[in-house]
């Protein structure tokens, strides 16, 4: 696959970003980092790591990407951490947390002796902070989710790790803490060079749509996303089928199993229940290969409309890719989506099924709205969400964890 260079996002942003960053990164040369998560395969954070690795080693740093690795039971438990997180009742007793934390120190060998920073993303790796003084350097907590609505006793039991890092970085001010540590905020970008973002022919499209038995004489809404409760693919049915009363139509419902989730499978058999044998809901879970990033891209391309109805989202990178699509996206008013979605310029945010179903329906009648949508979609992500933001945003944070000069809460 061919390996990109920070010089091949001249063709995508101004000159003077690239510029920018070569000279922002000057003092981090040399400098060793090391990125741990739970996976190397599937779901968001591995997407954002796949991207923003390498870019940063080009641009002089040392940067290492590890995983941590678990059994059965381990995932189960990091999944009730993962959902209580976001505000669900999952009961999580004594035991949950001392496999969790034995499992996790056992990993203590994941640790690379020398690091200048150590970033530790999400609550899955967490306890190895233990290990700080033995390794030295600083250490940064990445939370790729919203912990606006998390419940008392499980951030109590990960508060006491989090208060060991130097640094934790947020994608938005409401996800934020009461911490005594320096807080970092910025969200994630998606990389337009990426093989899920580059500009597709019209061909290979319908060929991708030909491949999965898609009908051509209706419209397509598409949901893209792992098998997970929190993403709703149920809601996303329904508004389906109050839409397609009125406007025939096929949703698509693509996504994979993500090596950390233990549930994904039994979700997606739940969905494949809910959709009753409709031959026009296709539920698809795509294993992740070298084509599957092509065939999500088709997907939001061919899309008349792309819908996302996460009751909670860390940030919700498809969001972001159908809008640089130029696809209008409905999606569920909350967590991080609402910081993508501009509410009637560049797609619409709703509270329920039923609404989803009426703005979709509003999009479908009307092609000047959708027009305008996807020039106004564009040119948001372009202001905002692309990746050579995110290694501006990543090097101003290093660069303050490393000087000691950053304090309180710091909105990059």
């Amino acid at each position: 696959m061919y390996k990109k260079s920070i010089f091949d996002y001249k063709s995508v942003v101004d000159e003077g970003e690239i510029e920018g960053l070569i000279n922002l990164s000057s003092p981090l040369k040399g400098k060793k980092i090391q990125h741990i998560n739970s996976t190397k395969k599937g779901g968001g954070v591995a997407e954002i790591l796949n991207n923003l690795v390498p870019m940063l080693n080009e641009l002089g740093m040392e940067n290492i990407w590890s995983d941590i690795k678990g059994d059965q039971r381990f995932f189960e438990i990091t999944k009730k951490i993962h959902n209580s997180l976001h505000g669900a009742d999952d009961q999580l007793d004594e035991d949950d947390y001392a496999y969790f934390e034995k499992n996790v120190f056992a990993q203590k060998d994941t640790l690379i002796k020398g690091a200048d920073v150590y970033v530790v993303h999400d609550p899955q790796p967490l306890p190895l902070v233990k290990f700080r003084k033995e390794f030295g350097g600083k250490w940064i907590w990445r939370c790729h989710i919203d912990l606006s609505t998390s419940t008392d006793a499980t951030w109590k039991s990960l508060e006491k790790y989090v208060s060991m890092f130097d640094a934790a970085i947020f994608h938005c001010p409401g996800y934020a803490k009461e911490l005594k540590i320096r807080q970092f905020i910025f969200p994630p970008t998606i990389d337009p060079l990426a093989a899920k973002n580059v500009d597709m022919s019209l061909d290979r499209i319908d060929g991708v749509r030909k491949k999965y038995g898609i009908a051509d004489d209706r419209k397509i809404i598409v949901q893209i996303g792992r098998f997970d409760r929190l993403k709703d693919p149920f809601g996303a049915i329904e508004a389906y089928r109050i839409v397609n009363k009125m406007y025939p139509s096929v949703l698509v419902l693509a996504g994979s199993y993500a090596d950390d989730d233990p549930e994904g499978e039994e979700i997606y058999k739940e969905v494949l229940d809910a959709a009753g044998g409709d031959e026009d809901i296709k539920v698809l879970n795509i294993p992740v290969t070298d084509e599957s990033p092509f065939d999500i891209n088709a997907f939001q391309r061919m899309a008349d409309v792309c819908l996302q109805m996460s009751s909670r989202e860390g940030f919700g990178l498809t969001v972001a890719e159908a809008l640089w699509k130029g696809t209008p996206v409905v999606a569920r008013d909350s967590s991080g989506i609402a910081l993508q979605i501009l509410h009637g310029i560049n797609g619409f945010l709703v509270k329920t099924a039923p609404g989803a179903a009426y703005r979709i329906s509003q999009i479908f009648a009307s092609g000047e709205m959708r027009e305008k949508f996807a020039e106004a979609a564009t040119a948001y992500v372009y202001t905002h969400f692309l990746l050579p933001k995110h290694l501006k945003n990543w090097i101003c944070c290093l660069n303050a964890a490393l000087m000691n000069k950053a304090k309180g809460i710091i909105e990059i």
